[in-house]
């Protein structure tokens, strides 16, 4: 697996020394050093904290707020380098034992919390962070009632960006009520954010029904889902090559549409070897099944890919960015308004063992939806309730047939 954020060492074009080029290549990445904030609320956002911090993100602040004691307590043993806030600790409805489900609850215990986690967002603006993501699972107690007083502190420290990456419950599994609270919550927070990248646990579980895969491994999924999405900014953060795409430029594809409505977005990284490298790393970045409407990215009309080959083996040709080009506008089924370029040949070591010889990694953006998060969100809604439907229609000629069953045993002498 393609390990995101690992550390590099430089190998030069024209042979420095290498302690000069290691040197001049640190002083480099210095400068990026809390560029970007990993803020995770609520149970899911602690698992997400764990993820982030196992991958050694480099340029990554990470923040654990969370009500369970539980959770925090297991962070600070792990991950002693992540920040936790013990969010309703001095709260008689709280004291570490989660918000039982209530946003409310949740809500009303950061208030204690509000001025510390203000100050501290204060300090990371003062020390150039750019862009904060938010990690959170709508639809429970805790990261639901975070969620928008936490974007309301990043806006008025004046964090640059805030990005959300939410999962979205699944109404199989937790019912028409989790999921309406989470319809509601989206809505409001559409407005409070930049971008929204949006899981649908709906799809991960039906997947996991498919191919017989335990829960933890469903969960693990959802996570690593959410951190590719962080690790795809550190990579183009990391990397030198003839092309460069910055920071700046994938912040930019993620800003709010002319309504001040966040702007859907799907993001990710990925490898390819061999004659269908373009394709197949083309289809690893995206890793779309999991996302709102199973990652369909039709209607999207901007584009931005940095394309990555290993050094010494050779550019990447004009005709494999055709090819990544056509096969991305046959996905969206529009001729795309906005391309952005970057790549090359990769100027630093990776440590990733997959990504030797022939290979070829992609950070891909689709953004520029014809539809908000919302819109997808309630789209697949609708595919929910009419399987839910089906399914209940079909259990009805067995019940029927138990009840009839049932009614002749008992009117039999």
């Amino acid at each position: 697996m393609f390990q995101f954020g690992q550390s590099v060492t430089v190998e030069s074009v024209t042979e420095p020394p290498q302690s000069i080029v290691a040197s001049g290549y640190e002083e480099y990445l210095k400068k990026y050093e809390g560029r970007l904030g990993l803020f995770c609320l609520g149970g899911q956002g602690s698992h997400i904290a764990s993820e982030a911090y196992a991958l050694k993100y480099r340029f990554t602040e990470i923040v654990v707020l969370n009500t369970d004691y539980k959770d925090n307590s297991k962070i600070r043993e792990n991950c002693p380098s992540v920040r936790v806030f013990d969010i309703g600790k001095n709260s008689y409805e709280i004291s570490g034992a989660g918000a039982g489900g209530r946003p409310d609850v949740a809500e009303r215990g950061f208030v204690e919390a509000e001025e510390e986690v203000l100050k501290m967002l204060k300090e990371f603006k003062a020390n150039d962070m750019q862009a904060a993501f938010i990690a959170v699972g709508l639809g429970g107690g805790t990261g639901t009632g975070l969620i928008a007083p936490f974007l309301k502190l990043c806006r008025e420290a004046g964090i640059y960006r805030s990005i959300v990456l939410a999962t979205m419950p699944s109404l199989t599994m937790h019912g028409i009520e989790t999921v309406r609270l989470a319809e509601e919550k989206l809505e409001e927070i559409q407005t409070l954010c930049d971008g929204i990248m949006i899981i649908n646990n709906e799809w991960i579980y039906a997947a996991a029904t498919q191919e017989r895969i335990s829960l933890p491994v469903i969960y693990d999924r959802i996570n690593r889902r959410l951190a590719n999405a962080l690790g795809s900014f550190i990579e183009v953060m990391l990397s030198r090559s003839r092309q460069n795409i910055d920071l700046n430029d994938l912040l930019n594809f993620i800003a709010t549409d002319e309504n001040k409505v966040a702007r859907l977005f799907v993001l990710g990284k990925g490898i390819g070897h061999g004659e269908n490298r373009v394709l197949d790393s083309v289809k690893n970045a995206l890793d779309s099944f999991y996302l709102v409407g199973h990652g369909d990215i039709l209607g999207a009309k901007a584009l931005l890919y940095h394309t990555l080959t290993v050094r010494g083996s050779g550019d990447a040709y004009p005709e494999d960015m055709r090819l990544l080009v056509d096969y991305i506008e046959e996905c969206t089924d529009t001729i795309l308004s906005i391309k952005k370029l970057g790549g090359g040949e990769a100027d630093y070591q990776c440590d990733d063992p997959e990504f030797t010889d022939d290979a070829m990694l992609q950070v891909l953006l689709v953004t520029g939806f014809d539809k908000t998060p919302i819109e997808a969100f309630r789209a697949d809604l609708e595919l929910e309730l009419a399987a839910e439907k089906e399914r209940y229609e079909e259990k009805k000629p067995a019940k029927e047939a138990r009840a009839n069953k049932a009614a002749d045993s008992q009117s039999t002498p």
